[in-house]
C-alpha cells in the first residue's frame, strides 16, 4: 500500500513538473512581443572637450569659461591669463 502511495505522489510530481514547465514557455513566448528590447539605449552625445589656455587641462566646452575667444578650466585660470 504504502508502494503505490509513493508511486502516486512522485508521478504526481513528476506531472506537475512537465505541466508547469509548458505552461512557463507557453507564457514566455506570450510575453516575448512585449518585452522591452534588449539593444541597450544609446549612450548621450560626448561633451567637446576644450584646452584651458592657462594650464592645459581639458575640460567640457559647455563648463569652460570663456574670455576673449580662449575657453579656461575655471575663472581663477582666466585671471591669470
Amino acid at each position: 500500500m504504502s508502494i503505490k502511495f509513493l508511486l502516486f505522489i512522485g508521478l504526481g510530481y513528476l506531472l506537475y513538473r512537465l505541466a508547469k514547465r509548458g505552461i512557463q514557455k507557453k507564457i514566455a513566448r506570450f510575453i516575448a512581443p512585449f518585452a522591452p528590447p534588449q539593444n541597450p539605449p544609446p549612450a548621450p552625445p560626448a561633451d567637446k572637450l576644450v584646452q584651458c589656455a592657462a594650464c592645459g587641462v581639458f575640460v567640457a566646452e559647455q563648463k569652460s569659461v570663456c574670455k576673449g575667444g580662449q575657453h579656461y578650466c575655471s575663472v581663477d585660470c582666466g585671471n591669470k591669463a
